[in-house]
């Protein structure tokens, strides 16, 4: 079609930066306007459809009924950037203990040369290369360890090994397992940090475990817990790189959690930061980007929950001064399970507006 005939079709007029990427279908049901508007862009749109101004967050989306809400323009003023200097911590970091090499016991192959026996991974469900015997087998796994992690411990579910077993961490038999719930379920549990090995530069840490008796065997991923991040700096998971941490994390620059070491975490992280404003007035949050779900607390208080886009909330009534800014993100569980890589985080950017839009 001409951009004559274009132009003569009706239809609702978008302005601003990013117009193109927004979406408006507009439907009559029993009597009532519907409009539904969706943000199909990766930044945020701040423009006027049919006139009246209009805020939404990359990706996000909004659902109008009637015409009340687009009767009077909204004007906002962005008061604060609120995508840096935060300080986040973490709950102890997982780390899917899923690349083993194993051997038959005196096979030859022991804690000093256990890389020539077979390696197989039960993340993507490998089969056990010892399997189908009832020999007494010895599994190993390696990681490097620099700093220290005091309260690292080891979480194994009841059918993660089978047989008459044993667990050695660097020569080190644990044997103080308890019942403890974990993550999502009620877990084995054993503390570790005294038997690792670690200092100014990685160290070498391996965990064996000794098994026998009729169908013995490795069956599910044991994981580390703790403080620490993890990177694989050779890009398979069958030898990870650990750090121990110790405080929150001084963020510069919003990021997906896997760049600050923890790739295969899943749980909650909490990013907090103190906020000074000079006027008193209802404001309106926008938290941009975020990856999966929000929990919003203001000065020590639950301000809500945000589960989907826009991740954004009305502040009312707030006072001049200094408060305190805390927002509680949970990802899914698939990076802890699976090392699905989803991105995980608040990415923002975040903002800080003086006038709250309509929800």
């Amino acid at each position: 079609l001409s951009q004559a005939i274009l132009d003569k079709l009706s239809g609702p007029e978008v302005n601003g930066d990013g117009a193109r990427d927004i979406f408006v279908l507009r439907r009559k049901k029993d009597n009532e306007q519907l409009t539904f508007l969706v943000n199909r862009g990766e930044q945020p749109f701040e423009g006027t459809v049919d006139g009246i101004a209009l805020h939404l967050p990359p990706r996000g989306s909004k659902l109008i009924r009637g015409t009340s809400e687009l009767v009077k323009p909204v004007t906002t003023t962005e008061v604060l950037d609120l995508s840096s200097g935060w300080k986040v911590t973490f709950e102890p970091n997982q780390l899917p203990l899923n690349f083993w090499h194993t051997a038959i016991q005196g096979s030859g192959i022991n804690q000093t040369n256990f890389l020539q026996g077979s390696g197989y991974d039960l993340l993507i469900r490998q089969n056990d290369p010892c399997e189908g015997s009832d020999e007494p087998v010895s599994y190993f796994y390696r990681f490097m360890l620099t700093g220290s992690i005091p309260d690292a411990s080891l979480v194994l579910e009841d059918a993660t090994i089978t047989g008459d077993w044993k667990l050695f961490v660097n020569d080190t038999e644990i044997t103080d397992w308890r019942r403890a719930t974990v993550y999502d379920c009620r877990n084995r549990v054993a503390t570790v940090g005294h038997a690792l090995s670690g200092g100014s530069t990685p160290t070498l840490n391996i965990i064996r475990i000794e098994t026998a008796g009729k169908g013995r065997g490795l069956k599910e991923i044991p994981y580390l817990y703790g403080s620490f991040t993890c990177e694989y700096r050779y890009g398979h998971r069958s030898f990870p790189f650990v750090t121990g941490t110790t405080g929150p994390l001084d963020i510069s620059l919003l990021q997906p959690w896997s760049i600050w070491g923890y790739p295969t975490f899943s749980g909650t992280a909490t990013y907090f930061k103190e906020i000074n404003l000079t006027e008193s007035g209802d404001y309106y949050l926008d938290l941009g980007q975020v990856e999966d779900l929000a929990a919003v607390r203001w000065d020590d208080q639950q301000v809500t929950v945000l589960a989907w886009p826009p991740y954004s909330c009305n502040l009312k009534k707030v006072t001049a001064g200094t408060h305190r800014l805390e927002i509680q993100v949970t990802n899914a569980p698939a990076n802890r399970y699976r090392a699905a890589g989803l991105p995980a985080g608040l990415l923002g950017p975040v903002r800080l507006r003086r006038t709250a839009f309509h929800q």
